[in-house]
């Protein structure tokens, strides 16, 4: 979801603030490394990479949002993170059938399912709604 932030700092003349904060966070990754990996093994490695990929993605969102006022998430951003969240519930609470191919679709299209309607419903992704004409999901 940030992935043009890099693109957009490394491209303006603020390219040398993009370098600092990735070599930052390249020496932070590597001290949360040295501290997490003796004490949780390789869990400690994903932990660091998660908390140095959060922080640097958290710097580049922020250092977009003060230098060139940009800001790519709205209201509807939420509403699509919590479609894939109720989406992944659904497809959860799916009892397995003990075939792994008919476990693989059930999960799969009640997940699908419900995050179509979550999406269609909070009309989180309105381009979707104004090219397709459903009358019995109730289009606007």
């Amino acid at each position: 979801m940030t992935g043009s932030n890099t693109a957009i700092i490394f491209n303006s003349d603020k390219f040398k603030a993009g370098a600092s904060a990735l070599i930052g966070v390249a020496l932070f990754n590597l001290l949360l490394l040295l501290f997490l990996i003796p004490r949780l093994g390789i869990e400690g490695a994903a932990w660091a990479t998660c908390i140095s990929s959060f922080a640097y993605n958290l710097f580049k969102y922020s250092f977009i949002y003060y230098k060139f006022k940009l800001q790519p998430f709205d209201l509807k951003t939420l509403f699509i993170a919590l479609a894939i969240l109720f989406g992944f519930a659904a497809g959860s609470f799916v009892p397995g059938h003990g075939n792994v191919f008919v476990d693989v679709i059930s999960h799969s299209a009640a997940g699908a399912l419900t995050y179509a309607l979550f999406i269609w419903y909070t009309k989180a992704a309105s381009d979707l709604r104004n090219h397709f004409n459903f009358k019995f999901l109730g289009k606007d």
